[in-house]
Parts: C-alpha cells; structure tokens; sequence
C-alpha cells in the first residue's frame, strides 16, 4: 500500500507543475511597452504646410527633414512650414522615443504655386482681367489682391 502513496504524490506534483508551467507567459512582451511607431498628417493651402505627428505615441523629440534642405527640431509634435518654391518634396520625420529608440517615416508633398488676377468692371470701362503675380504663398496672393486690384478705383474681384 506504501508504494501507492508515492505514485500519488509523483502524480499531484507533475500535474501542478504541469498547470504552472502552462499558465506562465513571456514576461518580455509586457517589458516591450508600446511599439515605436511614427505617423503624421497634413493640411495645406497652397505652400503654407501644418504638420501633425500627433499620432506618434510616447516620442520626445520630432526632427523634420523638409525635403529642401531645411529641417526643424523640436519636443512638440506640430509644425508649420511654408514652401517658396513649387516642386514635389518629400518630408521625413525622425522622432526619438521615451525609451531612447529612433524611427521615421516619409510622405510626399506636392507644392503648386497659384496666380492672382483681377476681374474689374466699372461704370466708365467694361473692365477687363489682368494677372497680378504668382506665388505658393497665400498672404502673398492676397496682398497682390489689396494693393493691386482693390486700388485700381475698379470694382474688382480677386481670384487665385
């Protein structure tokens, strides 16, 4: 009857361990913490860019690589940009983690610079439309527009 008892206790101790080994899980998985990924958007009017890298969680540092050979470093995740020349380019992101790790991502951009013209009439002269000047900057489209146009003593309206 003895020899009984220790297969027993053979048996209930390889079962437990069987249950404890089972229920264990890789311990470096929860260390990893977040994955390191880099994302961003953006919103243009012309070439006056807002960058976004709101999307990437847990960065410390952004560098943005413009594409043109300005690059701009900071904690913050957005960014305005003005392009004075059309082109495509291509933007690169680098953002450097809490945890020390770098990773970047890349999008293109595509810069159309846009004319400015005026369509004016008057009582005096049907009017006529005449180009103003081009530019990808908006503020300069639309000084063209108030220091041109609207000062030509025509009723004017100012298109880009």
């Amino acid at each position: 009857m003895k020899w009984l008892r220790f297969p027993s206790k053979f048996l209930f101790i390889m079962i437990l361990s069987a249950f404890t080994f089972a229920s264990c899980n890789d311990d470096d998985d929860e260390d990893a913490g977040p994955s390191n990924e880099v994302c961003f958007t953006f919103t243009n009017d012309i070439g006056e860019f807002d960058f976004d890298a709101g999307c990437t969680i847990n960065a410390v540092n952004y560098i943005w690589n413009f594409g043109n050979g300005d690059e701009i470093s900071q904690i913050v995740p957005t960014v305005q940009y003005v392009y004075f020349e059309e082109g495509n380019y291509t933007v690169t992101l680098l953002a450097t983690f809490q945890n020390g790790q770098t990773a970047t991502t890349s999008q293109q951009v595509n810069v159309v610079e846009k004319c400015a013209s005026c369509s004016c009439t008057s009582p005096e002269q049907p009017g006529g439309t005449f180009l103003l000047g081009c530019s990808t900057i908006p503020s300069v489209l639309e000084a063209f527009c108030n220091a041109d146009c609207n000062a030509s003593g025509f009723v004017c309206n100012c298109n880009y």
